[in-house]
């Protein structure tokens, strides 16, 4: 092939992306701001007060050190005037016992203070966390979430602790500083210039530092992830003998967050080097400084060159301790960033558990789904779509279709845990919104295919942890889910204690469990996903016959025919769209031989 015809073929273009007509740009998430994650706190101005006191104490104190050290060694040992000694003493002494004490005290107040802003800052956050949406825990995994959350604890590690420590001993480094020159302008100048040296190598250090931390951060929380999920599900991995392979996957998960781990601490180290070749550097050129002056010019004493020396030694203590927090202050944009993904999230409205909810018998439980669609995010096919259903109050619906049809999701929408892309989820005439939604959900019971059992009693379960649980209601709950006969038969009856994956329950105890659970609020509409599938046929039976005798709205998912044939209303999902199914074929038992 010539040339020229290799130019009529090769363009170059390897690939070629080209915007469409319905193109908008992404919205991009704004920066995350120390406010943002720590909100307003209170109590925190008093004990601020006394740190800075404190610190500003200890620190003259330590100044006072190396002039009590000059004074020693010029008035007292070389002027051989040994009746000073003892007073040199006293007051060396005193001076390091007060500034001790003066840095216990800081520190303990900054214990104090920490706490309180950790705890409402936690507090805060993990408010805001479970007035998420549910679909931000369903694109997240555990792991993830609760490493996040964890990124409070360095945060104010560095509020309390951190920025303290920098702007004090970023102070009095340049306070030393000034001292220095006042002793000797050479060795101020110098130990300026040194200090600029190991602030521009340590600055050089921040990106490769800040790009290791946040993978190691990243792979910690994929790791933690793997071994939840693997200890949730150990019943499985076992039956199917996959313990090895498990194993093997979490090692190499582990191993991954090792080696980031190892990495970082690789680049501190070097850092660390760098910087103690520095002050020592630093050190060496004070030493020969100061002694061709004492030497040469005989510009200094002794003693002076003593407390120079002396006040370079703190010089250096303060600059590593600035330099080090300086690191990590500037690493806590990483740590905002990722509290930022959770605080930035849209929650739904606070409503306190003594709110004046509508009374009761306002409520109707009428349900009106108005050309409804649904995506998930990141995907271009609707689940469903231009779905409109009208549910009577008090009636009984229920939904049928093959699985992965739509059903789950479709039921998600109606009690507002998903948000539809298209059309409006109207209650009792009424469009919801998230303040309604959450006075709504006051009113309905649920159970659904992934329900977990908490940790507590059977008791606590079914009220589920009402602080004034009503053992009637609780027993006629019970009873209506087929579960109470089988509770008063345990030792401990419902005092039980169970374990939050359902441990001592069977699969059909567990799911009478969550049905009694939904009947123990009365609720004006129940909603039902599965909520009978592991129960045998009779029980089943006995269980359709009372829900159908309810008095509320009813919505089910079913594939089997306990609770589909006494259903008032029957529509069916398929290919994304909802039909109703006529009661010719609900006689004739078509549908019951498909369920």
């Amino acid at each position: 092939m010539t040339h020229s015809e290799l130019s009529q073929d090769f363009t170059g273009i390897a690939i070629e992306f080209s915007r469409k007509t319905e193109f908008t740009p992404l919205e991009m998430r704004r920066p995350t701001k120390l406010g943002d994650v720590l909100g307003k706190l209170t109590g925190w101005k008093s004990p601020a007060l006394l740190i800075l006191f404190f610190s500003l104490f200890a620190q003259l104190g330590i100044v006072a050190i190396p002039m009590v050290i000059q004074f020693a060694v010029d008035r007292v040992a070389i002027a051989g005037n040994g009746d000073l000694l003892l007073a040199a003493l006293i007051g060396f002494l005193g001076v390091a016992s007060i500034t001790a004490l003066a840095g216990l005290l800081r520190d303990w107040t900054m214990i104090y203070i920490g706490n309180g802003i950790l705890f409402q800052t936690v507090l805060r956050i993990v408010s805001h966390l479970q007035r998420l949406p549910v679909s931000f825990f369903e694109m997240r995994h555990v792991g993830d979430i609760i490493s996040r959350i964890g990124s409070l604890q360095p945060i104010q590690t560095a509020l309390t602790r951190g920025l303290v420590s920098a702007l004090l001993d970023g102070a009095f480094a340049l306070f030393l500083f000034l001292i220095i020159l006042f002793y000797s302008i050479p060795l101020g100048i110098f130990a300026i210039a040194t200090t600029a040296v190991l602030f521009s190598v340590i600055l050089a250090f921040q990106n490769v530092l800040r790009r290791q931390q946040e993978e190691q951060l990243a792979h910690s929380a994929e790791e933690q992830s793997f071994l939840m999920e693997t200890i949730r599900n150990v019943r499985a991995i076992q039956i199917f003998g996959r313990e090895s392979e498990r194993e093997s996957a979490w090692q190499n998960k582990y191993a991954q967050v090792l080696n980031k781990t190892a990495a970082a601490s690789r680049t501190r180290a070097l850092m660390k080097f760098c910087e103690e070749l520095i002050l020592m550097f630093q050190l060496a050129g004070f030493i020969y400084i100061g002694v061709s002056a004492l030497i040469n010019a005989n510009t200094i004493s002794i003693g002076a060159l003593a407390a120079l020396l002396a006040f370079r030694q703190l010089l250096a203590a303060r600059l590593v301790g600035f330099v080090e927090e300086v690191v990590q202050l500037r690493l806590l944009g990483l740590h905002l960033n990722r509290l930022g993904d959770i605080i930035h999230a849209n929650a739904q409205p606070l409503i306190s558990p003594g709110a004046d909810f509508e009374a009761n018998d306002e409520i109707f439980g009428a349900l009106r789904l108005d050309k409804v669609a649904y995506a998930y995010p990141g995907v271009n096919r609707k689940v469903f779509s231009d779905v409109t259903l009208d549910i009577p109050a008090k009636s009984f619906v229920a939904l049928i279709g093959r699985s992965g049809a739509g059903k789950s999701t479709l039921l998600k929408v109606m009690l507002g845990l998903l948000d539809p892309v298209e059309g409006r989820v109207h209650f009792d005439g009424a469009p919801l919104t998230p303040h309604s939604l959450r006075v709504w959900r006051r009113h309905v019971g649920v159970v659904m295919q992934d329900d977990r059992v908490f940790t507590g009693t059977i008791l606590e379960n079914v009220t589920f942890f009402d602080p004034e649980p009503d053992m009637r209601a609780a027993r006629e709950a019970c009873l209506q889910a087929e579960m109470l006969d089988f509770i008063e038969g345990l030792p401990m009856g419902f005092n039980t204690y169970i374990g939050n994956l359902g441990t001592n329950l069977s699969g059909g105890e567990v799911q009478r469990l969550f049905l009694a659970r939904a009947l123990y609020r009365k609720p004006k509409l129940l909603f039902l996903d599965e909520g009978t599938a592991n129960l045998d046929l009779e029980v089943e039976a006995r269980i359709g016959e009372t829900i159908a005798s309810l008095p509320i709205t009813r919505v089910v998912i079913a594939h089997r025919p306990a609770l589909v044939e006494r259903a008032d209303h029957v529509f069916s999902m398929e290919d994304g769209k909802i039909t109703r199914v006529s009661s010719d074929i609900l006689s004739s038992g078509i549908v019951r031989r498909s369920v």
